[in-house]
């Protein structure tokens, strides 16, 4: 298969926007090769394999086509994937806002997935069942519940941070 059409058919089965030109002259009379190209270069038989997504220029290269496809491959399914919802599940609420519940057992999974299972205090694996949200910085001391202020706790430990708080505290 033409070059040039395997790298249209990946970006056409997964919506990158490619645009194809074919290779322009400088003022010096070299080839400039433009995005979504797939060629070797003659200087040193290494093959290119570039492509736009989303405004970012992105190439690879290996010695080898075939390497070189799968890399072209690998880069579009990363990109695809880093591309998909990061953040935790939203709800609307009735003024039309949205937020996230804290309670609610697609946040604790997600947040469980983002945190790998290990506890923010001693950094050892916590069972889904078992684990607390946890503020980083306490809402009374001007936390808020953005997910970047939560993580996973042991029950233990987060009663043990709050305990020590309280100790802290003026009666």
């Amino acid at each position: 298969m033409d070059p040039v059409a395997e790298i249209r058919r990946i970006a056409r089965e997964h919506g990158i926007t490619l645009t194809i030109h074919p290779p322009k002259k400088t003022k010096t009379g070299r080839n400039r090769w433009h995005e979504g190209t797939f060629y070797r270069r003659p200087q040193d038989g290494l093959w290119l394999g570039r492509m736009r997504y989303n405004g970012t220029r992105y190439q690879v290269s290996s010695k080898d086509e075939e390497t070189c496809r799968r890399k072209l491959r690998a880069l579009r399914v990363e990109l695809e994937n880093a591309a998909k919802r990061v953040g935790p599940p939203l709800e609307l609420g009735p003024d039309g806002r949205e937020y996230v519940r804290l309670a609610s057992p697609a946040f604790r999974r997600w947040i469980y997935e983002r945190d790998a299972g290990v506890c923010g205090l001693c950094a050892k694996p916590v069972p889904f069942e078992e684990m607390h949200v946890d503020h980083i910085r306490p809402r009374i001391d001007g936390g808020n519940d953005r997910v970047d202020n939560l993580r996973i706790t042991h029950p233990r430990c987060n009663h043990r941070r709050g305990g020590a708080r309280r100790r802290l505290l003026p009666a």
